[in-house]
């Protein structure tokens, strides 16, 4: 579910999201999908990393570091966040 409601926002694809591209417009959603998975899931980061293209939780964590910093310093960016995490626990369609 996290990544249906990232990548129809993002307006990307499911193989973009989980491919070794280091694109600004891939890394920024995938960095959001990683941060909501760390958010709504109880796994680790580990185990994270493993369903976003086998990623250490080195990266992961690097990812949620990049996602806080954003969701401080961005208002507009945090309302998006929460945007998709009540999408995400409602269950909405994509748009």
């Amino acid at each position: 579910q996290i990544l249906v409601v990232v990548q129809d926002h993002y307006g990307i694809k499911l193989k973009q999201l989980l491919s070794q591209s280091k694109e600004r417009s891939i890394t920024l959603p995938r960095h959001v999908a990683m941060a909501l998975a760390r958010e709504l899931t109880h796994l680790s980061l580990t185990q994270i990393g493993l369903h976003f293209g086998r990623r250490d939780h080195a990266t992961v964590l690097y990812a949620l570091r990049r996602i806080e910093k954003l969701r401080r310093a961005e208002p507009v960016f945090q309302a998006t966040l929460v945007a998709l995490r009540n999408r995400i626990v409602s269950g909405a369609p994509p748009s």
